[in-house]
């Protein structure tokens, strides 16, 4: 995927702008992000909320595995998930109640806490660094939601969508890479896709690497798009060729080079939002 990728001026110039938009961010706007990044409360809870698929259970579940998880990693929740918003609507809730307090929130309460998420995660793109030249982004799935129901070579985004700048994490994320971990199955990840997203200038983009915990993704140089944005599909899916017995880790020095597999790339242009 070496084709297409940014410059370095234009990555250097990125970086600039975000980094400073990003330290003039409060406390509260950190952990918007960081809450919008946690993939367990962003599949669990978020998507289901825009698909109107949750369930109390979802969010009480997510929220209790995630505060699990960030103990077992040693990672200190400053603010537990969703905090800033819940007070809200729970005055009396403090930290050292939290997790007693949430138990009683109703599922309506709940809606109207995700509502106000929402809404501030908006106000914070309102506000963001826009592009002022293209750059390109991409993204892995195991999983081509865009190309197999695109409707006249268009579709828009239905939620906050993550993104990087470094194409071999979509691989990654996409699961292609699974030969360079232990596994055999050559059809493994056949349907799987990299969507190669060139964002046109005007776009408002927030660089969320900063805000990762300290975890093995905290270097995935991710980026977020904005909900509602239209994406124009430039052509359809095509494969090209891609080393799968390289390097046998993200971050491991590169091997020798001997066998290859096609993998799926759909290229498209995030031209609104």
């Amino acid at each position: 995927m070496s084709k297409g990728v940014n410059e370095k001026s234009i990555i250097d110039d990125f970086m600039e702008i975000h980094n400073k938009f990003n330290k003039s961010l409060n406390k509260e706007e950190i952990y918007l992000l960081r809450n919008l990044i946690d993939g367990n409360l962003f599949f669990i809870i978020y998507s289901k909320f825009e698909e109107k698929t949750l369930t109390l259970e979802n969010i009480q579940d997510a929220i209790s595995y995630s505060m699990e998880l960030a103990n077992k990693m040693k990672i200190n929740l400053e603010f537990p998930p969703y905090y800033f918003q819940i007070k809200e609507y729970v005055e009396d809730i403090t930290i050292e109640n939290y997790e007693e307090l949430i138990k009683t929130i109703t599922f309506k309460k709940w809606i109207k806490i995700l509502t106000l998420f929402k809404t501030k995660i908006l106000k914070l793109f309102e506000k963001a660094p826009k592009t002022t030249k293209e750059i390109i982004l991409t993204r892995g799935t195991t999983l081509d939601y865009i190309g197999q129901t695109s409707d006249k070579s268009y579709y828009k985004l239905n939620r906050f969508t993550s993104t990087t700048l470094e194409p071999y994490e979509a691989l990654f994320f996409a699961d292609f890479g699974h030969t360079n971990y232990g596994y055999s199955d050559e059809s493994y990840g056949r349907n799987n896709v990299i969507y190669k997203i060139t964002v046109e200038k005007g776009i408002p983009l927030i660089f969320i690497n900063p805000f990762q915990y300290e975890t093995n993704l905290s270097d995935q140089m991710e980026v977020l798009l904005p909900i509602n944005s239209l994406l124009y599909i430039e052509r359809g899916i095509n494969k090209i060729k891609f080393p799968i017995n390289g390097p046998n880790s993200m971050k491991s020095p590169c091997v020798p080079i001997h066998k290859y597999k096609d993998i799926n790339i759909l290229n498209m242009r995030l031209i609104s939002f």
